[in-house]
């Protein structure tokens, strides 16, 4: 009887360790089920069955696990609880930090478009402008060659009616000084007939002769201008 007191008292021990090694959490000891109830099934193989006290010993027991159990229930419930709480209230945050950065994403993204905007409105803005500078600037140095090719346009019509009119004037001259000389050898050419003709006469005519000497061709009567004109 002492023995199995003995043995009792030292499975009510261990029971009482593997509660107090169990897991704390708000106040109660969570234990292993399993160790639990495999302790009570080795305190009631150590109580004889028709011992009271051993009945009353094993209701408790039971009783106290069915308490821890329950206890574990409601404590792995509100631990349940309190992740799913933590998990919505990531998954909330973690929402609200998505939709931050895609607002901040999209506000960049709309930032970037109008600077890319500005930045090609100042480009087409500044090409329009060189564009116009290079077509006025063009348009002037256009307008300045033909100013400048109209006016050597003129110049050379002008010298070249200068020099029309001066070999107009030449040729006129010319024309005129072979007029001069083409009448001055037409009287020459008279004048040396009619000498010969004279001499003809005076020849025929003896006393004619005598009485006016047979003049030689006079040296006027050669023709200077038409060897001038020759030589011209």
């Amino acid at each position: 009887m002492e023995a199995i007191a003995i043995n009792v008292l030292r499975i009510i021990d261990e029971i009482e360790q593997l509660v107090e090694t169990g897991k704390g959490w708000m106040g109660k000891r969570v234990v292993n089920e399993e160790e639990f109830f495999t302790k009570i099934q080795q305190l009631r193989s150590a109580l004889p069955k028709s011992m009271k006290e051993a009945e009353d010993l094993m209701r408790k027991a039971e009783a106290v696990v069915k308490s821890a159990q329950a206890e574990a229930d409601r404590l792995i419930d509100t631990a349940e609880r309190e992740a799913e709480k933590l998990v919505t209230e990531a998954r909330t945050r973690s929402d609200r930090m998505v939709g931050e950065a895609k607002t901040h994403a999209d506000r960049t993204v709309a930032e970037a478009k109008a600077h890319s905007d500005r930045v090609l409105t100042d480009s087409q803005t500044r090409a329009e402008r060189m564009i116009g500078e290079a077509s006025a600037k063009a348009s002037s140095t256009i307008e300045a060659a033909n100013t400048q090719s109209q006016r050597t346009i003129d110049e050379a019509n002008d010298r070249a009616a200068r020099v029309e009119e001066d070999a107009q004037k030449r040729a006129d001259a010319l024309v005129a000084e072979d007029a001069i000389t083409l009448r001055a050898q037409k009287e020459a050419d008279q004048l040396l007939e009619k000498a010969n003709t004279e001499s003809a006469t005076t020849a025929t005519n003896p006393r004619r002769q005598t009485s006016r000497p047979n003049p030689a061709r006079p040296s006027r009567l050669e023709h200077p201008t038409i060897e001038t004109s020759k030589s011209r």
